[in-house]
């Protein structure tokens, strides 16, 4: 994978190509629920809150992608 290549895309209704993410932040992290920041490559700033209840055996992979996120 290339280094500069995005790793993160926020997809919805507006978005359904999906649109990359950068500067991805977990802001707070509750255990169940985490507050992220992020912005688009357009400049979109982005406040996201995830919740464990969605997909519950993809939390804990998810939240270890956050903090190695945070690392890089």
């Amino acid at each position: 994978m290339d280094d500069d290549a995005p790793r993160w895309r926020w997809e919805s209704a507006a978005y359904r190509r999906g649109v990359p993410l950068v500067n991805l932040r977990c802001v707070l992290d509750l255990q169940s629920v985490v507050l992220v920041r992020a912005s688009t490559s357009a400049g979109l700033g982005l406040w996201l809150w995830l919740a464990r209840d969605h997909e519950p055996d993809l939390w804990g992979p998810l939240r270890e992608a956050l903090r190695h996120e945070h690392r890089v």
